[in-house]
């Protein structure tokens, strides 16, 4: 099988224009001015005033400082999201034996996808928590309420801070985790088990368990103990984001930012944000890598350029195909080459 030369592993060799068109552009912009919008829209909206009691135990938890700041829950979340998406596509660059463009490609297009869920999962949080209005565990001593003429009134000053003491359910934070989390881990199952399935032609079951029976090939036990041990690696990374994802979730509780039905609803949002979203990139990440490997003249079967396809036809995204330069060339020297062995077909004939 031809390899992809040293040059295709570089970033020098990425063809921008190409790799650039196929991304889902409509869908990223279109999350990000609808979360910028809503956002901004959400600052102005009071939360909904429901009715509450003065004696409620469940509203009379002290403030505390977040176990898990604000900016390190969504750091926390890119962290994992640079970790593991470069590294595991550079692996599969050389495992699938592809052009820098093709990885650059899918880095790409499963990043807008990863915004996407994130953005759309914030901005549902916060529209929700607005609509809901639910007291924090913490409502008291936010609010400082006292009985005026039988009616509560929160005495405090700082309005920012009763303002979002109104907006509990369901948690941004471990919603926001949650599907970070929960699509990086489908990522990573699907890179490493079905795109090699799909390499080989095989179907992701057959593949998979045809690479493991050593029955029917001479493997040493150093290779079989290798892929017993990149086996166990891949299920701990896949494991490692659902222990960043509860603990923030149990963060919450623990520092009385929100009830525990909060918590758990912010997992089940986010869980379902993952679960439509990811076949959608998975849908993504199949055609546009099939539209660039048309494009760049990238055989299928080894994954590298073809020997055949010339660099005016790959500008043009005409690989060696129906009227393509490189296709009529072929042609006129076939057509020469048969006019001038006519004589030496006869002559054999004859004979």
């Amino acid at each position: 099988m031809a390899r992809s030369t040293p040059e295709e592993y570089t970033i020098r060799s990425v063809r921008w224009r190409p790799l650039l068109r196929q991304l889902p552009w409509g869908s990223f912009f279109a999350a990000v001015v609808a979360f910028g919008l809503g956002s901004l829209g959400m600052t102005f909206i009071e939360p909904r005033q429901i009715i509450w009691v003065l004696d409620d135990p469940r509203l009379a938890y002290p403030m505390k400082e977040n176990t898990i700041a604000n900016w390190l829950a969504v750091v926390g979340v890119f962290f994992f999201f640079i970790l593991y998406v470069p590294v595991v596509e550079i692996v599969m660059l050389r495992r699938e034996n592809r052009c820098m463009t093709i990885i650059i490609f899918q880095i790409f297009v499963f990043a807008s996808t990863f915004v996407e869920c994130f953005l759309s999962t914030v901005f549902f949080q916060q529209f929700t928590s607005v609509l809901t209005g639910m007291l924090r565990p913490d409502w008291y001593a936010r609010c400082q309420p006292a009985e005026m003429n039988g009616t509560l009134l929160c005495t405090s000053a700082d309005t920012d801070t009763i303002k979002d003491g109104r907006k509990s359910f369901f948690s941004g934070h471990a919603s926001s985790s949650a599907v970070s989390m929960a699509i990086l881990s489908m990522y990573l199952v699907y890179a490493w088990y079905f795109r090699k399935a799909q390499k080989r032609g095989a179907g992701p079951t057959e593949a998979y368990s045809s690479s493991r029976d050593y029955s029917q090939r001479k493997e040493s036990r150093a290779h079989w103990l290798f892929h017993e041990l990149t086996d166990a690696l891949m299920f701990l990374l896949t494991a490692m984001p659902a222990f960043w994802l509860i603990g923030v979730g149990l963060s919450r509780v623990v520092d009385y930012r929100h009830a525990r039905e909060d918590v758990v609803g912010g997992w089940f949002i986010g869980l379902f944000f993952a679960v439509v979203e990811f076949p959608r990139y998975v849908a993504l990440s199949k055609d546009g890598a099939t539209n660039l490997e048309h494009i760049l003249g990238i055989s299928r079967a080894n994954g590298v350029l073809s020997p055949k396809t010339d660099s005016t036809d790959v500008e043009m995204g005409m690989p060696n195909g129906e009227g393509s330069p490189s296709a009529l060339a072929q042609v006129e020297v076939e057509e020469q080459t048969s006019f001038v062995t006519a004589p030496d077909y006869e002559a054999a004939a004859a004979v």
